[in-house]
């Protein structure tokens, strides 16, 4: 326990504000649209709800890897890269994009 506090005492204290406007910026499913989106895949820049991450986490962390915004603690630059990079918008871009090519 000692060691969770000591790490918990290390997080940048920018994390709240940062988690909060992503989850304004990303309030609804990237998969299915419904809110709240407290989910992210962190190497897709996906945020989904809780129904919709369960599926993405049972596809394997080599496909999905899944992170709660709320539970799990974050590094500062991840945050960052989601917030000015990744996102729903962005994600769903690509997404779009990929499904006219095929």
């Amino acid at each position: 326990m000692l060691g969770l506090q000591a790490h918990r005492s290390e997080v940048d204290p920018a994390q709240p504000r940062l988690v909060r406007e992503l989850m304004d910026a990303n309030g609804q499913c990237a998969d299915c649209g419904t809110s709240p989106s407290e989910w992210v895949s962190i190497n897709i820049g996906a945020f989904l709800c809780i129904e919709c991450s369960g599926i993405h986490r049972s596809l394997g962390v080599h496909v999905s890897k899944v992170r709660s915004l709320v539970l799990d603690s974050w590094d500062v630059t991840v945050l960052e890269l989601l917030r000015t990079h990744l996102g729903n918008a962005a994600v769903n871009r690509v997404w779009s994009d990929m499904t006219r090519l095929f």
